[in-house]
This record gives C-alpha cells, structure tokens and sequence, in this order.
C-alpha cells in the first residue's frame, strides 16, 4: 500500500475560533476575521489542517479526506506550530 497526497494544495485552513465550529473563516480587514456560520467576526482564528490523501494497493485506489487530529498526529505538529516552523523559514 502506498499513500499519495496532492502537493498543490494547502493542507491548513484558517478556522472560526469558536470551540466545535471549526468551520472556514475569512480575513474581512487586518487580524479580522469572519465567520459565516457563526455570522460572528473575531480578532483570531484557528489553523486546521485538512489533507486530501490517495490511498493505494494492488487492488485499486481511494481518495480520503483526512482533518484535523488525524493529520496532527501523521505530521507530529498541530497545524499552528508548523505554520511557525514555516514562518520563522521565511
């Protein structure tokens, strides 16, 4: 079995700080950020992680979503500390 990810796409995505939301935010002005089913905006936001992976064997293969926890625990970082590990690269 083998496991391919997409490389174009990003595998974090800015999240409403509301505890068990979790849903997409978007950046309305500077360190603002707005959540649309919350219908609430915030001074923060949360980074996620949200990977698509394909799974495949010799029987075939299957293309899986896999969120949060999941890819915390595969990456060994929450998906804030990667995003400082990135940051402080640049």
């Amino acid at each position: 079995m083998s496991v391919h990810t997409s490389d174009t796409e990003s595998i974090r995505y800015t999240a409403c700080p509301k505890e068990k939301c979790n849903k997409k935010v978007t950046e309305i002005d500077q360190g603002q950020w707005h959540c649309e089913k919350c219908g609430q905006s915030y001074g923060e936001r949360k980074l996620r992680y949200i990977l698509s992976i394909c799974i495949v064997d010799n029987e075939g293969s299957q293309w899986v979503t896999a969120f949060n926890d999941e890819v915390a625990l595969l990456v060994g970082k929450t998906a804030e500390e990667l995003n400082t590990m990135i940051e402080n690269v640049n």
